[in-house]
């Protein structure tokens, strides 16, 4: 159900990616209260100009059908830019969030939708 999706500025190493992929997918479960069976984290690295320059920066969508409260996306937030932080060395003010409540008949699953 959920999906995290994470464009960077930067090539990461293969453990950095490694714990980026691992951390995010254990955050976005706990925070959303969601079976982490179900959640979908991607990385990739793109170039991004952000403020006008290209300085590092990243971009992080999370998708997901509910559970995106006021109150959630807040400490999602919060967290999601600690991990960029921590794993590829991009500041908070460099990263830009979104945050994408999906319909369940938009939302679709081995076969079928929710």
């Amino acid at each position: 159900m959920p999906l995290l999706k994470v464009t960077l500025s930067v090539e990461l190493s293969d453990s950095a990616r490694d714990r980026l992929l691992a951390e995010g997918s254990t955050l976005v479960a706990e925070l959303l209260g969601k079976p982490e069976r179900y959640v979908m984290v991607t990385v990739s690295q793109d170039p991004i100009r952000f403020g006008g320059d290209h300085s590092p920066a990243a971009f992080v969508e999370l998708r997901s059908i509910g559970g995106l409260g006021p109150e959630t996306t807040q400490s999602l937030a919060k967290r999601l830019c600690e991990l960029v932080d921590q794993t590829a060395g991009i500041p908070k003010d460099r990263t830009f969030l979104n945050f994408v409540d999906v319909a369940r008949s938009n939302w679709g699953h081995n076969g079928s939708t929710f």
